[in-house]
C-alpha cells in the first residue's frame, strides 16, 4: 500500500484520474467479508486526480492508522496508562517506549531458565522440563 501511495504522489501524468480510476474509498477485509469505506462523502464517485491526490493519500493513511483501528488503540491505551502514568511518558525516547511495549528483541533463554518457577508438581529435573529447555536451547536459540 505504501508503494501505491508513493506512486500516486510522485505521478505527474495529467491523466492520472483516467489512469488509476481510483475512487476515494478503501476496501478492507473484515472477517472474510469485504467492506468499502468512503474517505469523503460520496467518495465512491470522487476519483483521485492530480488536484486531489495529496488529500486522498492523507485521508487513506488517516483511515488506516487512526480510524480503522481506533477502538483497538483506545483499549490498548487504557491498559497502557493503567501500568504507566501518562505524565511520565514524556521522559521516554521512542526506542525506550518500544522496548517497554514490545520487550527486548533478543531473548536470553539461559536467564529465562535460571528464573523459571515450576508449579503443579513439575521440578527443574522433571523430564518434561529438561526436554523443554533442550528444545529451546537447540532450536530457538538459533532462530534469533
Amino acid at each position: 500500500m505504501a508503494a501505491s501511495i508513493d506512486y500516486i504522489l510522485k505521478c505527474e501524468d495529467a491523466d492520472l484520474e483516467e489512469k488509476l480510476y481510483q475512487p476515494f474509498t478503501v476496501e478492507m477485509d473484515v472477517f472474510g467479508e469485504p467492506q468499502i469505506h468512503e474517505l469523503v462523502p460520496d467518495g465512491a464517485s470522487t476519483y483521485v486526480s492530480q488536484e486531489n491526490k495529496h488529500e486522498y493519500a492523507y485521508l487513506l493513511i488517516d483511515f488506516i492508522f487512526n480510524q480503522h483501528c481506533e477502538e483497538q488503540f483506545k483499549a490498548f491505551k487504557r491498559g497502557f496508562f493503567k501500568v504507566v502514568a501518562s505524565d511520565i511518558i514524556e521522559i521516554f525516547t521512542p526506542e525506550e517506549l518500544e522496548l517497554l511495549i514490545c520487550g527486548s528483541k533478543k531473548l536470553d533463554f539461559k536467564e529465562l531458565q535460571s528464573t523459571t518457577q515450576y508449579v503443579d508438581g513439575y521440578k527443574e529435573d522433571s523430564n518434561i522440563a529438561k526436554w523443554l529447555w533442550e528444545i529451546i536451547h537447540e532450536d530457538m536459540s538459533e532462530a534469533q
